[in-house]
């Protein structure tokens, strides 16, 4: 099963993230915070998948 890494933890776990690229893992947009989207307004979806998305940036070249 793989694990979901939000786009705060690939912020504030560089290094890893950039060994876990180079091992080959697949790295995918699961929001900022990885928050109960049904809790959420449109508006905070989206900054939500935003933010996420600039978080991967560096790391695989699109936002996820």
């Amino acid at each position: 099963m793989p694990g979901l890494a939000g786009g705060n933890w690939i912020t504030a776990n560089p290094a890893i993230t950039s060994r876990l690229v180079a091992d080959g893992h697949e790295l995918g947009n699961h929001t900022e915070h990885h928050l109960e989207m049904s809790t959420l307004t449109p508006e905070q979806i989206g900054d939500e998948i935003v933010e996420c998305g600039q978080a991967l940036m560096p790391f695989i070249g699109s936002i996820g």
